[in-house]
């Protein structure tokens, strides 16, 4: 039995890398970038170079779009700021996803898949999250 698979490229198509060439390459030629989690210092730095090669290149880069994705470890205490990328409270989480929105994402996710040890407590941690940012 022979099946064919057909598949249809549609855009979005958002690349990565942090690289100098990486960087100039999402803004040549692709839609955004998606990015894991960085101070928002350094994520304004990052996009800055994006944005700069996309009008290089005679496009308009207010058409881009910045996704980052968040991996924290959830904790119970307060984290030190300086690790907010990457472990805090649910409230340290959700203050640091509008931070990144404010650095320029267009969307920002939050990948709890490691901080849960089963389905139910993935729901918790799910609701927990959309219930402090609708706050």
């Amino acid at each position: 039995m022979t099946s064919t698979l057909n598949v249809l490229w549609q855009r979005p198509v958002r690349l990565a890398g942090l690289t100098p060439a990486a960087l100039a390459r999402v803004g040549r030629r692709a839609d955004g970038r998606l990015r894991v989690a960085l101070p928002t210092a350094d994520l304004r730095a990052v996009w800055s170079v994006v944005t700069q090669a996309a009008e290089r290149a005679g496009r308009d880069s207010s058409e881009l779009r910045l996704v980052v994705r968040v991996n924290p470890a959830l904790v119970d205490l307060p984290a030190p700021a300086a690790q907010v990328t990457h472990v805090g409270t649910v409230s340290q989480v959700v203050e640091f996803l509008h931070e990144v929105a404010g650095a320029g994402a267009g969307e920002a996710f939050a990948d709890v898949q490691a901080s849960a040890r089963s389905h139910g407590e993935f729901l918790e941690i799910a609701e927990a999250l959309v219930t402090c940012l609708d706050r």
